[in-house]
């Protein structure tokens, strides 16, 4: 018999609204309902005047986690990012410290590893100089979703063209608030970059999405085998069709091959081996 193990890893993709609309709310008060897309795993950005988030009724407060990135001093841009696994989950409130003014931005994706869904953080923040973040991820396959809190203009925050999907510009008293949300695919580890071209007090927030590692195996009996001797080389060519199917964007991670056999004396052995999977 044939038997292959293919241990692969899917490709995360954006469930309703998706990246190029994400849904953006502004916040205008101490608290805000938000509607949930319907997704497997839900992100929920919150870009503040520098008020934190206090309570999140609608979902296990206590098992979702956040990455905070913040400004210490009064009046800067606090930035925070909530995330659960629970499709059930088809509207929120968010309570604050206090009243205040901002933005949330909220988006579901699929195929996300939901075991152990965030890989590399990093955050950054600045007064005074050029706005840049680096992030390097741990993982195969993921997605990095990053969001810019800024007391600016958004229009003097430019980097590559129709990079950030940006909020409309928030004013209240001396302040201005701006900010905007990107995703980037990460199919293999790398370092990603983001720099931006005007000085301000900004806030900025990187997190590592991981996917779904999935396992298939399949089987094949001798009489669906062709055997092929090849002549001069005492080496024998095993043909067969296994129907095994891996989505559009998978990355193979790892090929098991599994050949049973019976020998002239009757006697019966496997023989495993590690495969680089071509086509």
């Amino acid at each position: 018999y044939l038997n292959i193990t293919i241990e692969y890893i899917n490709q995360i993709e954006f469930s309703s609204p998706n990246s190029d609309s994400y849904s953006i709310t502004e916040i205008s008060g101490d608290s805000i309902p938000i509607q949930v897309p319907n997704a497997n795993f839900t992100i929920l950005h919150v870009v503040t005047n520098g008020t934190a988030v206090s309570d999140i009724s609608g979902i296990n407060i206590a098992s979702a986690k956040n990455y905070t990135s913040s400004y210490s001093p009064t009046g800067k841009p606090r930035v925070e990012t909530w995330y659960w696994s629970d499709p059930n989950v088809s509207a929120v409130e968010i309570y604050f410290s206090q009243s205040c003014k901002g933005v949330v931005c909220v988006f579901g994706l699929e195929n996300v590893n939901t075991t152990d869904p965030i890989g590399s953080v990093t955050s950054e923040y600045g007064d005074g100089k050029a706005a840049s973040i680096d992030i390097t991820t741990k993982c195969n396959n993921s997605v990095v979703v990053s969001i810019l809190g800024a007391l600016s203009d958004k229009n003097g925050f430019q980097i590559r063209e129709n990079e950030f999907n940006w909020s409309r510009l928030i004013e209240w008293g001396s302040y201005k608030l701006a900010c905007g949300g990107n995703d980037e695919d990460a199919p293999l580890n790398d370092t990603l970059s983001w720099s931006f071209n005007k000085q301000a007090n900004w806030t900025v927030l990187a997190v590592e999405i991981r996917a779904k590692q999935v396992e298939v195996n399949a089987s094949l009996p001798p009489s669906n085998l062709t055997i092929y001797y090849v002549s001069g080389s005492g080496e024998y060519m095993i043909s067969g069709s296994l129907g095994l199917e891996i989505p559009d964007g998978a990355i193979i991670e790892r090929c098991v091959v599994r050949i049973g056999f019976v020998d002239g004396r009757g006697i019966r052995g496997v023989v495993e081996k590690d495969v680089e999977p071509s086509g």
